[in-house]
């Protein structure tokens, strides 16, 4: 369980209000009529707002000796200028043009995070403090629409996927294992912090042909650029301590971070289900380097390290009433280095490279299990903008994947070494046109070579947006996607085919007056997905006949202008989806699939008292589960899933130090929560089966902690 920052939220985002300006201004035309809904932003920040019905803004932000305001609106053409020390009012008037590439931004398919043109926006801050999240990068995502909740697991599924279908990079470069390695039945986290990012894109279907390998859904995660501050830093929470340090020097920075978490303390103080000889502990480290290269280069590189382990007693599912003690040891590197070079004439070029090397040990009883997973992802990107109608982009990278597998079970001495070597090359070339003032295309092509497989696969992309007036479009998105079997089927069977889906995806979003209104429908299509049967060691039943579908609605609501101080979203999702894959013996609704989803979170600042209050409330339809007592395949149904969770965030300052309070709980109204069942191996004396209700390790969880900024205030 990574904590770096769960509190660092505070320093990096709400220091402002310790020191803030405001400033105010008004947007208009050549002519002087007012503009209205222009994004106004300060550069290299989130802080901003947009314009009202008489072209005015006002917002707070840091003080600075100097900020760069920039001002963007549908068909006219963007507008940067410097406000100096004291100077708190400013006056824009945009040339109207209809041959900017950011006229019309192509959204089918994608929820953004912190791009100013994109209609749905997630912060780090609103990842941090979505109550119920625990601070995790995913769990803050799965709030979004298309995402159902598998509350046992923590990967992300999205609309109909499972969860290897969706893949996370950082800086346009793969990350090979994203989630923390965990127990059956124990959900993942994510390994890196969302402070981390300044860009999010969550993607869940038709995305660029700039990536791929993933069937369902990319998490593309942009690291921060620049930071103009250097602070000092300490967390101490209930599960954990952390520090951090961001070090400035005359061409870049440098940023460390260390966490440490042991559960030990929390489980002797809280109830909790299972039983642990060594409750969950992990520590890790993060540092980040950010260096310009001369007037026109940026290079960064991130490089995160951890280990965590753990042991307990797993239900056995041999016989009712027994248990296995289960050890895990996790160890993980990643680095990931990203280049970017202004070439001059609108060429930008980008190479980079991300190294991924994983080692688990997990011993449930008698049995060892040894992974090592090793990832190379390297790319160059190069993309120009050859007129104001038309702008290129195309490039190349390759993935290495080497994944060893060690099985031995001391009291049978069964044993088993699966290993599977492999690399991929791919190109693409995309291209966005405004083919009319009111209309623009992307159109792309991604070409994809796996050794093993020793075939090239096209996967074409097409996305187009329609503008109706200055707050709404209609955007259309289809395309091709393929991605190489896990690992695990290819070390039993290594000439398994790409699996592939297509995507269909029509959509319609409204922004006024920092409200968000967006809908979403979407067909899906898999083939050639990966079958085994009931024995999965069996080399000879593993093929490539498999396929599935799903279809569904997702809407979004998003509301920062109603009530003064209050920031809320609702996320709702309808799906319908059917598979026949792994060891499904017929085409049925997978076990991980709610048909109806929906979330609702707010977040209330009172500056009276200098706290922030938040909620988010869940509610998903039951999934369905496998009854070995039923003569039918996949009929049971879960119970609906149900949680509401609080969270509050204090700003205060203790012996003069900048200090944050924060404090949340899950599941408050005490909801019996389960996810779904296991049942046992063999039956009863009664010819029935037995099962267990799978479902959260504590009725609740608590989450107490500081985060103390070691500089003095004034």
């Amino acid at each position: 369980m990574r904590n770096i920052m769960l509190l660092t939220l505070l320093i990096l985002a709400q220091l402002a209000a310790t020191a803030q300006i405001t400033i105010s201004g008004k947007v208009t035309d050549k002519a002087g009529l007012p503009l209205i809904g222009a994004n106004v932003i300060v550069n290299g920040t989130y802080d901003g707002a947009s314009t009202d019905t008489t072209g005015f803004f006002s917002f707070q932000t840091d003080a600075s000796d100097s900020l760069m305001l920039e001002v963007s609106y549908i068909g006219y053409v963007t507008q940067i200028k410097k406000i100096v020390t004291g100077q708190k009012s400013i006056s824009f008037q945009l040339e109207e043009t209809g041959n900017t590439l950011d006229d019309i931004t192509i959204t089918a398919g994608a929820f953004q995070a912190s791009d100013k043109k994109k209609g749905v926006s997630l912060k780090p801050l609103d990842i941090m403090t979505t109550a119920g999240a625990s601070g995790d990068l995913y769990g803050g995502i799965k709030t979004l629409p298309g995402v159902n909740q598998v509350g046992e697991d923590g990967r992300l599924f999205v609309r109909g996927g499972d969860g290897y279908e969706t893949k996370t990079f950082i800086d346009g470069l793969e990350v090979k294992k994203p989630y923390n390695s965990s127990t059956p039945d124990l959900p993942s986290r994510g390994r890196f912090s969302p402070w981390l990012f300044s860009g999010t894109l969550f993607s869940t279907g038709g995305y660029s042909a700039e990536y791929g390998g993933a069937l369902s859904s990319a998490l593309i995660l942009e690291t921060s650029g620049s930071t103009n501050f250097q602070q000092t830093g300490i967390s101490i929470m209930t599960v954990g301590v952390g520090a951090s340090h961001t070090e400035l020097f005359k061409n870049g920075s440098v940023s460390v971070a260390l966490d440490y978490t042991n559960l030990a303390p929390y489980f002797k103080i809280m109830n909790h289900k299972r039983s642990y000889e060594k409750a969950p502990e992990a520590i890790g480290g993060t540092v980040v380097v950010r260096r310009n290269v001369g007037d026109k280069g940026l290079l960064k590189v991130l490089s995160s390290v951890s280990t965590s382990s753990l042991k307990l007693d797993y239900p056995n599912m041999e016989g009712v009433g027994t248990s296995t003690k289960v050890k895990l040891n996790d160890q993980d590197i990643y680095v990931n280095a990203a280049y970017t070079h202004d070439l001059g004439n609108g060429w930008i070029l980008k190479p980079g490279i991300s190294l991924s090397s994983n080692i688990t040990n997990i011993e449930p009883g008698s049995e060892k299990v040894k992974e090592n997973i090793r990832g190379l992802n390297g790319k160059v990107l190069i993309k120009k903008r050859i007129t104001n109608k038309l702008g290129i982009s195309a490039g190349a990278e390759l993935f290495g994947s080497s994944y060893n597998q060690d099985y031995n079970n001391s009291i049978t001495a069964q044993s088993f070494h699966g290993t599977n070597t492999a690399m991929q090359y791919a190109s693409f070339v995309e291209m966005e046109w405004i083919a009319f003032k009111n209309l623009a295309f992307r159109l792309g092509q991604r070409a994809e070579y796996w050794e093993t497989e020793a075939k090239w696969n096209t996967a074409p992309r097409l996305s187009m947006a329609w503008q109706l007036n200055e707050w709404s479009q209609i955007s259309l998105s289809a395309g091709k996607f393929y991605q190489r079997p896990e690992d695990q089927y290819l070390r039993f069977n290594n000439t398994l085919n790409f699996e592939n889906a297509t995507h269909l995806i029509a959509g319609y979003q409204i922004i006024k007056n920092n409200r968000t209104f967006r809908i979403e429908g979407y067909q899906k299509n898999y083939d050639n997905m990966v079958r085994y049967g009931s024995d999965f060691t069996n080399t000879a039943l593993y093929n490539n006949g498999g396929s599935g579908d799903a279809q569904g609605i997702d809407l979004f609501l998003r509301d920062q202008q109603t009530v003064k101080n209050l920031d809320y979203w609702v996320s709702y999702s309808y799906i319908e989806s059917k598979r026949l894959y792994k060891d499904y013996p017929e085409k049925v609704t997978p076990s991980f699939l709610s048909k109806h989803n929906i979330t609702l979170n707010s977040k209330y600042y009172v500056p009276k008292i200098r706290t922030q209050l938040g909620m988010t409330a869940s509610y998903h339809t039951g999934r369905p589960y496998n009854n070995p007592n039923s003569t039918k395949f996949m009929d049971g149904t879960a119970p609906a899933y149900f949680d509401l969770s609080l969270s509050a965030t204090y700003l205060t300052n203790i012996f003069k130090r900048f200090t944050v309070i924060y404090a949340s709980v899950s599941n408050v109204l005490g909801a019996n929560q389960v996810y779904t069942y296991r049942y046992y191996n063999s039956p009863n004396n009664q010819g029935t089966y037995d099962r267990i209700a799978v479902a959260p390790d504590s009725k609740r969880f608590f989450v107490i902690g500081c985060f103390i900024d070691l500089k003095k205030t004034k």
